[in-house]
């Protein structure tokens, strides 16, 4: 095994996280404006050389598109979920990473979009009540009930501490109508989820001014995929699990 390979395995914490911040730094700086993103630099108040082993957590993470996201971090963070959980049955439209990840390992869960609408299939998988369960393109309101019992913490595409106008559904699609009133900021942040669409507490924000480059040439989605990632990796970094 490669030493870089094996600097994924490594338990400082402090080593985990700074590889972390180098892989968020390598994406960004692919883009022309890579200067304008608020990289990972919250603060983190302990660097043991080891989390204790009743801090550590399992990671379910969710998704109801292609998971992209999820292949991502997992890339960004060097360790993937120890659980996938998706109401999407179209394997086709998965990223391929998670085809592939499927073919070694079985920790991707199929639930129906029934299922997906009460989420009780949470109650049936293991270790879900301590563990993280992370939301990326979940097209479902988590009902109270579930949000009450479980640790679960959202993406979202839209500076909704700034602008709260921006909860809901397609963000972006109304942050790119009204570009002008918000100056052209936008980013995303990491928040809890609670039975409020889009209320709990936000944990991580990434800010970013669209510059005139960005505005002609750039897929708005992308703009948006870029700082959520951050806002994820920023959030590992701030609770880390590993």
């Amino acid at each position: 095994m490669s030493k870089h390979k094996e600097s994924y395995k490594l338990t400082d914490l402090q080593l985990q996280m700074e590889e972390a911040k180098k892989r968020v730094n390598i994406i960004d700086k692919n883009g022309p404006s890579g200067e304008h993103y608020d990289l990972v630099d919250v603060e983190v108040e302990s660097a043991e050389v080891t989390l204790p082993t009743e801090q550590k957590k399992n990671w379910i993470a969710m998704f109801s598109q292609s998971g992209s996201e999820i292949a991502n971090l997992a890339a960004a963070l060097g360790y993937w979920p120890d659980l996938i959980i998706t109401n999407n049955s179209n394997k086709s439209k998965w990223d391929p990473r998670i085809v592939d990840r499927i073919k070694f390992v079985k920790k991707v869960m199929v639930v129906s979009n029934s299922q997906a609408k009460t989420a009780n299939f949470l109650h049936n998988v293991e270790g879900s009540k301590s563990a993280l369960i992370t939301l990326h393109g979940w097209l479902r309101i988590i009902p109270a009930v579930i949000c009450e019992q479980y640790k679960i913490v959202n993406g979202h595409p839209g500076l909704i501490n700034l602008y709260p106008e921006l909860k809901g559904k397609d963000p972006q699609e109304r942050w790119w109508a009204d570009r002008n009133k918000y100056d052209f900021w936008y980013g995303s942040v990491v928040h809890d989820v609670e039975p409020e669409v889009d209320a709990g507490q936000i944990h991580t924000i990434t800010k970013c001014k669209l510059t005139a480059y960005e505005e002609l040439y750039y897929n708005l989605y992308d703009l948006f995929r870029r700082t959520s990632l951050n806002s994820w990796v920023k959030y590992f970094t701030k609770f880390p699990i590993r």
